[in-house]
Parts: structure tokens; sequence; C-alpha cells
């Protein structure tokens, strides 16, 4: 059996409808096979959010990186959660080995205007809409 790669998935948390959201594209990640962590999944009461963040980005293999206007405003202003995370995977794009780790998923607007500064000329998959397209799934 091929190894399975943890998968980070690194978002902000616009409203109750996006949290759930990705909390449902994380579940059927898991039940497709990856080893996805979610802080909706894996975070428990008293853990300190910096280090899970720090773990998230450090030990996944790649991480998914879920665009809206909420996280690009927070991201490329560095406030709030997404801004440490934003820092973090910033500096980590510094390093060559981890080309191809960040893949940006678009959940609403458009490229320009929901994707992070640093990530916009990364290729990702548009999974805008309810459903989304299968093929940008896969």
């Amino acid at each position: 059996m091929p190894d399975v790669y943890k998968i980070g998935v690194s978002y902000s948390w616009d409203d109750d409808a996006h949290k759930a959201w990705v909390r449902a594209l994380a579940i059927k990640l898991r039940v497709d096979g990856l080893d996805v962590i979610l802080d909706q999944l894996h975070l428990e009461l008293g853990d300190r959010l910096p280090a899970f963040m720090e773990q998230l980005v450090r030990d996944s293999r790649y991480v998914l990186v879920i665009g809206t206007h909420g996280y690009k405003d927070r991201f490329d202003g560095r406030r709030g959660g997404t801004g440490y995370e934003g820092h973090i995977i910033a500096a980590s794009l510094l390093d060559d080995s981890d080309s191809g780790k960040y893949i940006p998923v678009l959940r609403s607007g458009d490229w320009a205007t929901s994707v992070p500064t640093a990530l916009m000329a990364i290729a990702g998959a548009d999974l805008r809409g309810n459903p989304y397209a299968e093929d940008e799934y896969r």
C-alpha cells in the first residue's frame, strides 16, 4: 500500500456555513483515504492554537489553502490565526524543498480576490459552488 500523506487544511473562520463546508471537504477527503488534519477534527479544548498551526504546516506533505476574500485579507494583512499561518506559510515558501506543498483551493470569489498574494502563482483547484465540480475535486 502506498504511503498516505498528511494533508493539512488552512482556512479562515469566515462564518459557520464556511466552517461546515471545510469540515465536509475534510471528511470527504478522509473517506477517500487521505489523512487530513483539520482543527475542527483534531484540536482539543485547551490545546494551543499557534502550536497546532505550526505543526499542521510543518508536518503535512500538502496544505490545502481554502481561498476566500476573508482568508486573503487576513493572510495578506497578517491578522488573526490566518495571519499567523500566513507568516508560517510565507517563510516555508522561501525553502525550495517545499515546492508543490501548498495547493490553493478557490472556495468563493475569484483567484485575484481570494488567494493570498504569496500563492497567486501556484496552480490550484476551483471548488466554488455546491456541489463543486467532481473533476476539480479529483
